[in-house]
């Protein structure tokens, strides 16, 4: 379940987009996931779960955005995989496709995408999980532990 754990007041849209996301079947996603062995079978529930919040701030227009998780990253990258049920999963939940943009010279993620995940997860979900730090490097770990982003991670982001 996606909820929030926060006394963030949400509007009825809010909930209805929220529902629709926390309804839609990603068993699809993930089977592909294990059978790659690119995540734990004992991770799925979660990787879900703060995926679907990924979205859901997608949904609220919260732009720019910046992944953090390189293994919530790893679902959003097969999800695009299945191109038809992606695009349907993003108009359908979010209202609009969620283009994923990978941080490089030419496609740079602005600084301010990483305060803006961290901000309003915590103002939506409370603190990070710490499924978001798996499978990451300490030293970006650290900096995204830091009261204020400075600069950018060591651990080259993505986002929307």
């Amino acid at each position: 379940m996606v909820t929030t754990s926060k006394p963030q007041t949400l509007s009825a849209s809010q909930k209805a987009m929220m529902k629709r996301i926390e309804e839609y079947d990603m068993s699809f996603v993930f089977y592909k996931l294990i059978a790659d062995n690119k995540i734990l079978e004992s991770d799925v529930v979660e990787l879900e779960r703060e995926f679907k919040k990924f979205i859901f701030l997608t949904g609220l227009n919260i732009y720019p955005i910046a992944m953090i998780s390189p293994l919530v990253d790893e679902v959003w990258h097969q999800f695009i995989l299945f191109t038809k049920q992606y695009r349907d999963f993003c108009m359908n939940t979010a209202g609009h496709f969620v283009g994923h943009l990978p941080d490089t010279p030419m496609t740079p993620v602005p600084l301010i995408a990483g305060e803006n995940f961290r901000s309003n997860y915590k103002k939506y979900f409370g603190s990070i999980k710490e499924i978001w730090y798996k499978d990451m490097d300490e030293q970006t770990k650290q900096y995204y532990l830091q009261d204020d982003l400075i600069g950018k991670p060591i651990r080259m982001w993505s986002g929307w």
